[in-house]
This record gives C-alpha cells, sequence and structure tokens, in this order.
C-alpha cells in the first residue's frame, strides 16, 4: 500500500481525556496517508482514554506522502476543527 511513499516520522499528542479525529485535507487525498498506530489511512480516530487534564498519551506514526510536499491536515476535538500545514521535505508557504 504504502510502495512509492516517503515517510515522515512526527509523534502525535493527544490529551488523554480528550478525543481527536485527524484528517487529511481533500486536496491531498491522492497522494498522502496518515498513520498513528493504525494502518496508513485517510483518517485517524483517536478515543477518549478516559484520562485526565495533566496525562497525555504519545502515538507513534506519520505522513507517507508520494513527493516533498506541505500537508493539510485537520485535526477536531471537542467540536473545535484546526487546520495544520505540515512540511514534509518541503516548506509551507
Amino acid at each position: 500500500m504504502t510502495a512509492g511513499y516517503m515517510f515522515a516520522k512526527i509523534a502525535l499528542l493527544v490529551r488523554s481525556d480528550r478525543a481527536a479525529t485527524i484528517e487529511i485535507d481533500q486536496n491531498d487525498e491522492d497522494d498522502v496517508l496518515i498513520e498513528w498506530s493504525s494502518s496508513p489511512t485517510m483518517t485517524v480516530n483517536i478515543p477518549d482514554c478516559g484520562g485526565t487534564q495533566n496525562q497525555w498519551n504519545v502515538y507513534a506514526g506519520g505522513i507517507w506522502v508520494t513527493w516533498p510536499r506541505c500537508v493539510s491536515l485537520a485535526i477536531s476535538s471537542d467540536g473545535n476543527v484546526e487546520h495544520l500545514d505540515i512540511p514534509v521535505a518541503a516548506l509551507c508557504e
């Protein structure tokens, strides 16, 4: 599934009392996959682990790309959505 892709390792930290969803921007769907504690995919769902506000969970993984680029992700939690550009072997402008 990831033949022809390059991998950028990125740790993901999520507060243990929050659920989060990370999705690839629609413009990047053909060239980008994300992977944190799962197989490469276009969406990752991190469950609420029932911890406290002061506890964090760390997930190993990262972003797969077919060419160096700026990857746009949508991160949602508690009804809020933030958009984040991540440089993967290329600058984000």
